[in-house]
């Protein structure tokens, strides 16, 4: 149904003067929004998943986490997006 690109890159760490390469990783697609993460080449999970799996463990964090969480699900039905067209539109009429 979706037509999936892997695409591959580099980012070089001028710290250590090496190079990482990355995927950008689909988290979540629908049809009118896709979510992507960093997933790089010699980790098994992305970097959203190693976000939130680090941090819904600790307690101090749990509800931030579940914040981004709602808003990832509200990006997902774009319910996040009409929210925000619905305030410019609102702020046009003023």
């Amino acid at each position: 149904m979706f037509n999936r690109k892997i695409c591959t890159f580099a980012v070089l760490n001028l710290k250590v003067k090496e190079k990482k390469y990355f995927t950008l990783e689909i988290v979540e697609q629908t049809e009118k929004v896709t979510i992507y993460s960093i997933l790089f080449d010699d980790d098994e999970e992305n970097e959203f998943m190693k976000f939130i799996q680090k941090y819904s463990g600790i307690s101090s964090f749990i509800h931030d986490v579940q914040r981004i969480l709602y808003y990832v699900e509200k990006l997902r039905k774009m319910e996040f997006w009409k929210g925000i067209l619905d305030l410019k539109v609102s702020l046009l009429k003023k």
